[in-house]
């Protein structure tokens, strides 16, 4: 609120909506000095373990924004004057049912609608013309017939995630369904730039499907989400996916470790399809395959993501109340939240990003950790990270929606363009992250070995199989001393 007085000396006040609806661009003086537009000399390729736009490193600040419609200039420009290099997107194929939870369709979509895709080609114009670049997500979501039965839905559905976006490649109408899906998203000629959508140099890379279709599908346990699903399935459903993978037995016949190479295996050839289908389409100015899993993936990971052309991890730390949205934000050092720990390891050789950080904190949270996180993925060597979620759609004319108006309030996530004090962190940290003004981390533990090995260690030792952090442990008990 704020205060002034009057020609009759009485005081008012003058109500401010909250939060300021994102429309305007801040002044220039905020301004990060590269906002060049994305031209095709700007086109993000891989160099070892670094992302490389023309002849400098690209470190990528950016943050998940969520809506696929967003294509309001203001906004973008807003994004831009605090920094934001990159956003990451997901692809609306979700069909939603009438009690608000995921719905499995009649027939799978295989093209977004008109009016979304629209939007999409809008948002990726005005990428190009401000210097952000795009991760797009998603493509398994919105399952249904003939890719996904109802025979799936009933032996793979878990909790209330009806489309089953926790299924993972392994499934052979899932995989059939991403490509086609792939396929014509990028041949689809956008009408803002005249050249196909797959072929943009803002396009930075593709993301076949949601984490969760990972970490959750990989049954490293016997009492797992997938185990306990493949138990409860069909002899025939099983058999399906047998095949579609190679496999002559039952698989719930194979013992842990084959089980987890076996579909490692399977996701493996995924990517690889993926990669040459992008190569055949686009040649040399197709967008970087990324995987999107989180380090709770285990060693198997290593195997599973080999085609990709980087690495995208999600972690999720959990300080504050993550279930209270207004509960109290603890008072300790965040050198002591042990997820955070899990960002000094990171796989070798390919870029690494930090595609998800900041989901269920508590009022203030992503203050602080915008700034804890920025300076451990630079000192660690990341390419990139974006975080988790940047707004919802609070801006332009739709603002005063009821569907709006009742998201401006935190509820799943702290969303950061309701933390002013965020916002602060995050134009303050952009500028240390993408200059690289932290130096590396001195001293680097290498672990290496064939990923069939390493899943083996780990079971055999009994660690948190899930855990590749716990590995690095392990294996290399120098690592404790960094």
């Amino acid at each position: 609120m704020t205060t002034r007085r009057r020609a009759s000396n009485k005081v008012s006040m003058d109500t401010v909506d909250y939060p300021i609806p994102l429309t305007r661009a801040q002044d220039s003086f905020a301004a990060y000095p590269s906002r060049a537009p994305i031209t095709e000399a700007r086109r993000v390729t891989v160099s070892g373990d670094r992302l490389r736009a023309g002849a400098e490193d690209l470190r990528l600040f950016g943050v998940n924004v969520s809506p696929s419609d967003l294509d309001h200039r203001g906004a973008f420009q807003f994004l831009a004057s605090l920094g934001v290099n990159g956003i990451r997107v997901n692809l609306p194929f979700r069909v939603w049912g009438p009690d608000g939870e995921p719905a499995r369709p009649g027939v799978a979509p295989l093209e977004l609608p008109r009016a979304v895709l629209d939007r999409l080609c809008k948002q990726q114009q005005l990428c190009e013309e401000e210097g952000i670049y795009i991760l797009l997500r998603d493509l398994a979501l919105g399952l249904g017939e003939p890719y996904y039965s109802a025979e799936d839905a009933a032996a793979f559905g878990i909790g209330n995630t009806r489309d089953s976006c926790v299924l993972g490649l392994w499934h052979p109408g899932v995989r059939a369904l991403v490509m086609e899906r792939l396929k014509r998203l990028m041949q689809h000629e956008n009408p803002y730039t005249k050249r196909p959508f797959g072929a943009s140099p803002a396009l930075l890379g593709i993301q076949l499907t949601n984490e969760v279709g990972w970490f959750l599908a990989e049954p490293q346990r016997e009492d797992g989400l997938i185990a306990s699903r493949l138990r409860r399935a069909t002899a025939r459903a099983r058999e399906r996916i047998s095949q579609a993978i190679g496999v002559d037995e039952d698989l719930l016949s194979l013992d842990a470790q084959e089980r987890v190479m076996r579909l490692a295996g399977a996701y493996k050839e995924a990517h690889a399809e993926a990669r040459d289908l992008l190569r055949s389409l686009l040649g040399s100015k197709r967008p970087l395959l990324v995987a999107d899993s989180a380090p709770m993936a285990g060693p198997a990971a290593f195997e599973a993501f080999q085609p990709c052309d980087a690495y995208g991890w999600n972690v999720y730390p959990a300080f504050g109340d993550p279930g209270e949205v207004n509960g109290p934000v603890l008072p300790y050092d965040l050198s002591r939240e042990p997820i955070l720990d899990r960002l000094q390891v990171r796989l070798a050789d390919k870029p690494t990003l930090i595609t998800e950080i900041g989901a269920k904190l508590a009022p203030g949270g992503f203050s602080r950790l915008i700034a804890d996180v920025t300076v451990r993925c630079a000192r660690f060597g990341y390419a990139g990270l974006f975080f988790h979620e940047m707004y919802r759609p609070l801006f332009g004319p739709d603002s005063r929606l009821p569907r709006f108006l009742e998201s401006r309030a935190p509820q799943y996530n702290f969303d950061m363009s309701t933390d002013p004090g965020a916002l602060l962190a995050f134009q303050a940290c952009s500028p240390i992250f993408r200059k690289g003004l932290i130096p590396l981390a001195p001293r680097t533990f290498r672990v290496r070995d064939a990923a069939r090995s390493l899943v083996g260690v780990v079971l055999s030792r009994g660690r948190r199989l899930e855990d590749i952090h716990e590995l690095a442990y392990d294996l290399a008990p120098e690592f404790k001393s960094l």
